[in-house]
This record gives C-alpha cells, sequence and structure tokens, in this order.
C-alpha cells in the first residue's frame, strides 16, 4: 500500500504540473510553432513479463514532428518508465519493478474536424524491466520462495489509438489515448491509458 501511495503521489504532482504549464504559457495568437514539439503524459496500466505481473503507473517523455500540409502524420521517438507492483492480483507472486521502453512509433489522424482528430499508431520498443520478486509459497507446487532481484529485455510492436485536440493558437496539444498496447518476446504484455500533453517548439 505504501508503493501504491508514492505511485499515487507522482502521478498527481505530475498531472499537477502538467495542467500549471498549460495555465502559465496559455494561448497565444501571435506564435508561430515549428512541426516539433515535446510529448509527455501520465497514465495507469497494467504489465506481464517472464516472472513479473503487477499494475501501475507511467510516466511518458520524447520528442515528435508531424509532417504534410495538415501534419496528419506524426513520428516520434519516446521513453516510457513505469513502476508496478503485484497489488490486487491475486494469483501473482509478490514483486515490485520498474520498467523503462525506448519507443519509436508512427501517428496517422483518420478523422480530423478543425482542432480534434482521432489517431492511431503503431511502432516498435525495446524494454528494460528490473525488481524484485518476495518469498512465499506455491499452492501449486507447495514450493518455498525466496525474494530475489530479476532482470529481463523484451522488444516488440506498439499499437493504440486516441483523440487529440490541436488548437493551432495553442501552444500544447491533449492527447487522451485509452488503449495502448506493447507487445513483445516471452509473453511480454503491457496494456496501459494515458493523458498526454504536447508542447510545441517556436520557430
Amino acid at each position: 500500500m505504501q508503493m501504491l501511495s508514492k505511485n499515487n503521489d507522482y502521478i498527481t504532482k505530475t498531472m499537477f504540473l502538467l495542467c500549471l504549464i498549460s495555465f502559465v504559457f496559455g494561448y497565444s495568437q501571435e506564435n508561430k510553432f515549428s512541426r516539433n514539439s515535446i510529448k509527455t503524459g501520465v497514465g495507469i496500466g497494467y504489465n506481464m513479463g517472464v516472472k513479473e505481473e503487477g499494475l501501475g503507473t507511467l510516466s511518458m517523455i520524447g520528442y515528435e514532428r508531424s509532417y504534410g500540409g495538415k501534419g496528419r502524420l506524426r513520428m516520434n521517438a519516446t521513453l516510457l518508465l513505469g513502476g508496478f507492483f503485484s497489488t490486487g492480483i491475486s494469483d501473482s507472486r509478490d514483486n515490485y519493478y520498474r520498467t523503462t521502453s525506448w519507443n519509436l512509433n508512427a501517428n496517422y489522424d483518420f478523422v480530423k474536424y478543425k482542432a480534434v482528430s482521432l489517431f492511431i499508431y503503431s511502432g516498435g520498443f525495446a524494454n528494460y524491466s528490473r525488481g524484485m520478486l518476495g518469498s512465499g509459497s506455491s499452492e501449486v507446487t507447495l514450493e518455498n520462495y525466496e525474494s530475489q532481484t530479476f532482470a529481463d529485455i523484451y522488444f516488440g510492436a506498439n499499437l493504440g489509438c486516441g483523440l487529440r485536440i490541436n488548437p493551432p493558437s495553442n501552444r500544447f496539444a491533449f492527447e487522451i489515448k485509452p488503449l495502448n498496447f506493447q507487445f513483445g518476446n516471452k509473453d511480454f504484455v503491457n496494456f496501459y491509458m494515458m493523458f498526454g500533453v504536447d508542447i510545441k517548439i517556436k520557430n
């Protein structure tokens, strides 16, 4: 529960910071922005690997560039950081671990009306997971387990969709991404929901 509280505090502070940045800079009619932006985001999700399984929070930071006359195609490189724990998962061994995922994705607005669009994205990732498995016993095998650390590397594909709000005169674009998936080797799965803010870079 202490780890859950720490993760909740972290995500609350991050959301507050993103909102504060938005209010401070606000709308700017005279500013001209480039095709480049800094991507940020926070979310919650479920993760499972070869040894680990847990629920947790995620944060994202990265760089994006748009292409085309209306900027409907966007390429981005991001770093996705997660902290997961087995609280709430009854059939999983106690564990706490962190993930670092390097991602390269292509986003496309398949429906766009003025500042609002629906988009899909896909790409690839490389993930490094490390943490600790707790001590305990198995009711199935009757084995006793000792605490141990672990580290694993995964590779795979990203897939997701969301809603994007991008007022041309605003320095910020907002993304609500309810469905995000990572599928990789060694039965790796990462499913999460995320709220993101893109900070446009001036010309």
